[in-house]
């Protein structure tokens, strides 16, 4: 037996290491063979839209596009120069077009892209998707996510459609801190424009300013404007389809007509029913904003007489002429210059603006 299999090993192995040489040896790949038949065509899709009828969603008989264009060119966003004075790295993303959009893609700030060769103004493609799917969803918002506020007692706030528009009407970081944990502490201030800088209405909205001065005023923390869907949208959008050159709301944004005649008070009224044949603002609360504004230019009389404030309300402050005041002295000047901007007259936030106000006005010995 033992025999039999010492045989068969020698006639196998050479079997094995052959079949292995052939392995090893095996040559390169031929070429591929020539390409086979065509196989039958398959079934046509369905038609797609011409290229009229893709631009035609939007582009139609129809006097919407036009419209709104029409509006806008009546807006501050269409006749302003701000886009002009603002094209800097830190200022671009909100005064011009590109800087918005490169901001909102990038999401960082100051943008890298500016100064611009040909700033343009805040336009139809800086708020909308103009030109990405060609249908119905190009008229979405460029941005929806809350507002991430960059000075403020709150990190943000959700405005629903307004976020756009909070993203810039909000207000800056301060170049001066100022500490109201010690309110009779001085501070020197040199800086002629301290405050929230401009339009910081997203802040007076939602009762956060960053500074606010101490006083017998308790300032609230809610708004009951805040129940108003979209915030801004909803107020400064409300369409009254008035004449060219009296428009207010739509997408000239505007509550007042320029001529001062027309009072865009369509929303207000969804609440304050109380009101018959409301026309103007300072109808609402027995004459609020009249209030509101008499006391304002009471406050700049003061400071001007103080000379805190020079008679084209800048602050009369310099590095080499620092100008000396308490900390609480510093909130009322910020705190007054964020509700000067604001341009609301306290109403985006009548309660919490009312107070504000109240505080400023007895750090100044007036009440």
């Amino acid at each position: 037996m033992t025999k039999l299999l010492t045989v068969m090993r020698s006639a196998f192995l050479p079997i094995f290491f052959l079949a292995l040489a052939f392995t090893a040896c095996e040559g390169p790949k031929g070429a591929d063979g020539a390409t086979g038949a065509t196989g039958p065509q398959g079934p046509q899709g369905p038609a797609g839209p011409s290229g009229a009828q893709q631009c035609g969603v939007c582009h139609n008989n129809s006097t919407l596009l036009f419209a709104k264009q029409s509006e806008w060119a009546q807006s501050l966003h269409g006749t302003g120069e701000m886009y002009v004075y603002g094209n800097q790295s830190d200022c671009a993303y909100c005064h011009t077009s590109q800087g918005f959009l490169e901001y909102n893609q990038t999401g960082v700030k100051p943008v890298t892209g500016a100064p611009y060769s040909d700033p343009a103004t805040i336009n139809c493609r800086t708020c909308h998707n103009v030109h990405t799917n060609y249908d119905s969803t190009d008229w979405g918002l460029k941005r929806t996510v809350p507002v991430a506020f960059y000075a403020a007692t709150v990190a943000s706030a959700d405005l629903g459609k307004g976020n756009l528009c909070g993203q810039c009407h909000q207000a800056r970081p301060s170049s001066t801190p100022i500490d109201l944990t010690n309110p009779n502490a001085t501070i020197s201030i040199t800086d002629m424009r301290l405050g929230a800088h401009h339009s910081p209405a997203a802040n007076v909205y939602t009762g956060s300013l960053q500074f606010v001065p101490n006083g017998n005023a308790t300032v609230p923390t809610s708004n009951y404007h805040s129940m108003v869907k979209d915030a801004c949208v909803t107020c400064h959008m409300a369409n009254t389809y008035v004449a060219h050159g009296q428009a207010t709301g739509g997408h000239t944004f505007k509550t007042v007509s320029d001529d001062g005649t027309i009072f865009n008070t369509t929303a207000c009224k969804v609440c304050h029913t109380e009101v018959a044949n409301l026309t103007k603002f300072n109808q609402i609360g027995s004459g609020f904003t009249d209030t509101f504004q008499t006391d304002m230019d009471s406050c700049a009389t003061v400071m001007i007489q103080k000379g805190w404030m020079t008679a084209s309300k800048n602050w009369n402050a310099s590095s080499s002429k620092p100008l000396v005041v308490t900390q609480n002295e510093a909130a009322a000047m910020y705190a007054y210059n964020a509700l000067q901007e604001d341009k609301s007259q306290g109403v985006h936030n009548p309660k919490y603006a009312r107070a504000v106000l109240d505080n400023i006005m007895q750090v100044l010995g007036i009440k």
